[in-house]
C-alpha cells in the first residue's frame, strides 16, 4: 500500500507540472492579486480533479476485474501518459509560456474549479491511468486500493497548489521561457517513466 501511495504522489506531481490553462490563469491573477489569489485558483482546480477522479475510479474499480478490460485500460492509460510526455517535450523545445484566457470576472476559486472540470483529458486520465495503475499493483484490487491511490494523488496536487502559489507570487523573475522549459522537461521525464512503467507492468504482470 505504501508503494501505491508513493506512486500515486509521484504521478500527481508529474501530472500537475506541465503548464496549462490553470497555470496561465494563475500567473495572470497572481501578478494582480498575489499569493492568495493563486492559491484560491489552484485549490479550486482540485474540485474538478477530485470530481473526475471519483467518477472514473468508481467505474475502473469494476472494469479492472475483467482481464481484457484491465489490459485495455493499462495500455491506453500508458499511451496517454506517453502522449502527454511528448506534448511536454514539445513545449520544452518551443519554450512556450502559458497564455491566459481573456479576463474573467469570476472569483478565483470558481475559475479554478471550472477550468479543471472542463478539461477533456481528466476523465480519460483517471479512467485509464488511475484504474490501471491500481490494477498493476494487485492482481485483485480492493476498494481500499483505489482510495489509497486517490488520496496519494490528491495529496500531491494539494501540496503543489501551495508551491505553485509561492513561485508565481514571490518568484516572478523565474517566470521566463527557460524556467518553463525546465518544468516541461521534468514533467515529460516523469510522464515518460510512469507511462512506460504502466505499459510494461500491464503486459507482463497482468
Amino acid at each position: 500500500m505504501t508503494a501505491l501511495f508513493l506512486s500515486a504522489m509521484g504521478l500527481g506531481i508529474a501530472f500537475c507540472l506541465p503548464p496549462g490553462a490553470v497555470t496561465a490563469e494563475a500567473i495572470r491573477r497572481g501578478l494582480r492579486g498575489g499569493y492568495w489569489a493563486v492559491l484560491r485558483l489552484e485549490l479550486g482546480s482540485l474540485i474538478g480533479d477530485a470530481t473526475w477522479a471519483a467518477l472514473a475510479l468508481v467505474g475502473a474499480a469494476f472494469l479492472v476485474q475483467a482481464p481484457v478490460a484491465r489490459v485495455t485500460l493499462g495500455v491506453c492509460g500508458g499511451l496517454l501518459l506517453l502522449w502527454l510526455a511528448f506534448q511536454a517535450f514539445q513545449g520544452a523545445r518551443s519554450g512556450d509560456v502559458p497564455k491566459a484566457s481573456p479576463d474573467s470576472s469570476r472569483r478565483d476559486f470558481t475559475t479554478g474549479a471550472l477550468l479543471s472540470l472542463t478539461n477533456p483529458l481528466s476523465i480519460a486520465f483517471w479512467l485509464g491511468v488511475g484504474g490501471a495503475s491500481v490494477a498493476t499493483q494487485s492482481s485483485r484490487p480492493e476498494p481500499m486500493d483505489f482510495v489509497i491511490f486517490f488520496g496519494g494523488f490528491l495529496l500531491s496536487c494539494f501540496l503543489y497548489c501551495f508551491a505553485a502559489a509561492a513561485v508565481i507570487a514571490w518568484g516572478r523573475a523565474l517566470l521566463r521561457p527557460r524556467f518553463f522549459r525546465v518544468v516541461y522537461v521534468l514533467s515529460g521525464l516523469g510522464l515518460l517513466y510512469f507511462g512506460g512503467r504502466l505499459i510494461v507492468r500491464t503486459l507482463f504482470t497482468t
